[in-house]
């Protein structure tokens, strides 16, 4: 029982400690926040592929409700090297973080 309770207190502490999680790569339009509309994501799509077949480089978007207390910076930083945007050695990905709710 105490282990028990020592392993729950020790999860609860690291997921504070890390921040928001980063979710899946579903493709070039990740809406995590629900902020665009079906007819948006499917012209940005097309946009995001036309434009990686046309210059090689990698575009991608995500929104997320927010960032749990994470630093902007830290988690686009967690997430580009989760996601590894881009073409291998060619450092040509970007990602665009939208954050619903950002702190001002």
């Amino acid at each position: 029982m105490k282990r028990s309770f020592l392993l729950l207190i020790f999860l609860l502490i690291s997921t504070a400690c890390f921040g928001a999680e980063v979710p899946p790569l579903r493709s070039y339009v990740n809406d995590y926040a629900s902020m665009l509309s079906p007819q948006v994501v499917q012209q940005l799509e097309g946009e995001l592929a036309a434009f990686e077949k046309s210059d090689s480089t990698q575009i991608v978007l995500l929104t997320i409700p927010s960032l749990e207390g994470e630093v902007l910076e830290e988690y686009s930083i967690k997430v580009v090297e989760k996601w590894q945007i881009g073409q291998k050695g060619k450092d040509n990905g970007a990602l665009l973080l939208v954050v619903k709710n950002a702190p001002r």
